[in-house]
């Protein structure tokens, strides 16, 4: 049998993963530090020293009125960077209201070219706390329309890596579209 180990490991901590009694969702791992922390403790006792391992981590912010709440951040960077080697951010804006879904109480995550200015947020909060180590991966509010504004100026806020997922999950051809994203942000 032949083992085969990934490039990379991503634990997304950002996903409610399941509902509460009431039917509300469970909130995501990183909104509690400490319990985010063990966990990635855990996994990385779990794949080695030498596995690339990281995080997907929310916004931290209620609605697109808000920036990240640093404190959160601060607890979060804190707790799980001896075990990481990168986090990713932002995943979806969680639980907005959207009246025409008949699922999840009307409730869903947000995410497209909206969420740019929160997703900067989290990216200039992440880089600011933790150690230089750790890379920055920095997603949420990009596609064709901003990418050549975006990718530039992600960087220089200390993005390793900049990326989208709607635009290339919609597409019927995600290498055209990723080189024509190279192309904008030339």
């Amino acid at each position: 049998v032949e083992i085969v180990r990934p490039t990379a490991i991503e634990v997304n901590l950002s996903c409610p993963n399941g509902m509460l009694d009431d039917g509300s969702f469970h909130p995501p791992v990183c909104n509690n530090a400490k319990a985010s922390g063990e966990l990635m403790q855990a996994t990385r006792s779990r794949v080695g020293a030498d596995q690339c391992l990281g995080i997907k981590d929310s916004a931290h912010v209620p609605t697109l009125r808000y920036n990240a709440n640093v404190i959160e951040i601060m607890h979060l960077v804190r707790d799980t960077s001896p075990y990481i080697d990168f986090a990713t951010g932002i995943n979806t804006i969680a639980e907005q209201p959207f009246p025409e879904l008949t699922a999840g109480g009307g409730r869903g995550g947000m995410s497209g070219p909206i969420i740019a200015d929160v997703a900067r947020d989290w990216l200039e909060n992440w880089r600011y706390y933790a150690p230089s180590r750790i890379a920055i991966l920095s997603c949420g509010g990009v596609d064709s329309n901003n990418v050549a504004e975006e990718l530039p100026l992600r960087v220089s806020k200390g993005a390793l890596l900049v990326g989208g997922a709607q635009e290339f999950y919609r597409s019927g051809k995600p290498h055209e579209l990723a080189a024509r994203w190279a192309i904008e942000a030339a």
